[in-house]
């Protein structure tokens, strides 16, 4: 009689199972999702010249599948710190609305939120789509929690009632302010668009998404110089509800929808001359259509 125990060999242990088989074992087959070995640098850095790599992208759409790494990605300490940097600066645009109690400050707080938590979405896309922990990626973080600093200062200090002696409010914080934001900002766009020159594949991506940064840009740019309590208030509102539109997103919704219809057309065509075609899914209206094969989009 053998013995039961070679019977059933042993599972693999976590560090010789594959991730990729470690998920499919746990979860099933996906057919959305597909693991790729796309490996990036090494996390160790020997010469000079791994100090800037090469950029990569970890995840991404194509086709209607979901491409990721089989692994998940390890968060630096630099990016946590990123994250408590930006606890801080709730804290402190908070405490500026305590302080003066009122409707005024409500707003104050409301206009002011959105573009600091801007950043740090964008800080926290770069780093968990593209974040290659090299000296470019440490400079850009270095860069962005300076200028959060410099934009939460500013922020918080704005005026609500004008101070005794003077014509009217200051907005010298508000310049401030915007100028800081806008030179993280701009940084944000140089990467994408380096991304798109270095990463032919992911080129017309990388340009969309920064001019979806850039488009509110401009529209916070004359903050810079604008001093009427009242344009500040609306050039303000009207930034954020571009930068919640993102431009990206709306492009890949029409021109999927275009494509689609498109598509439709064409099996209407072969339908009526008697040719057997599939029907097409139902998708509702605020879902974006499945792109073509070859459009990858992290």
């Amino acid at each position: 009689m053998s013995n039961s125990k070679s019977e059933h060999p042993p599972p693999l242990s976590p560090d010789t199972e594959s991730p990729a088989l470690h998920h499919t074992a746990r979860y099933g087959p996906v057919p959305h999702l597909v693991f790729h070995e796309r490996a990036g640098e090494p996390e160790r850095t020997y010469r000079l010249r791994q100090l800037v790599r090469r950029p990569i992208i970890r995840q991404w759409i194509d086709g209607g599948k979901l491409y990721r790494e089989p692994a998940p990605r390890e968060v630096p300490r630099f990016e946590l710190f990123f994250d408590l940097l930006f606890v801080a600066i709730i804290h402190q645009l908070a405490d500026a609305a305590i302080e003066e109690p009122g409707g005024d400050a409500v707003a104050r707080f409301i206009l002011t939120f959105w573009p600091s938590w801007s950043i740090w979405e964008e800080a926290c896309r770069y780093s968990n789509v593209s974040g290659s922990d090299d000296l470019l990626h440490r400079v850009w973080v270095l860069v962005g929690m300076a200028c959060l600093l410099g934009y939460a200062a500013n922020a918080s200090a704005i005026e609500l009632h004008p101070t005794e002696g003077a014509d009217g409010l200051d907005s010298t914080a508000v310049h401030a302010a915007v100028a800081y934001w806008l030179i993280i900002k701009l940084t944000r766009v140089l990467v994408l668009f380096y991304y798109a020159l270095r990463l032919p594949e992911f080129r017309l991506s990388q340009l969309l998404g920064g001019l979806a940064v850039l488009v509110p840009m401009f529209v916070y740019l004359p903050l810079v110089w604008v001093k009427s309590r009242h344009a500040q208030i609306i050039l303000s509102a009207l930034g954020i509800f571009i930068d919640l539109l993102r431009f990206d997103a709306i492009f890949y919704a029409i021109a999927g929808r275009y494509i689609r219809h498109r598509a439709r057309r064409e099996r209407r065509c072969r339908s009526s001359a008697g040719e057997q075609v599939e029907e097409d899914e139902a998708s509702p209206w605020y879902k974006i259509p499945r792109m073509p094969q070859g459009l990858r989009i992290p």
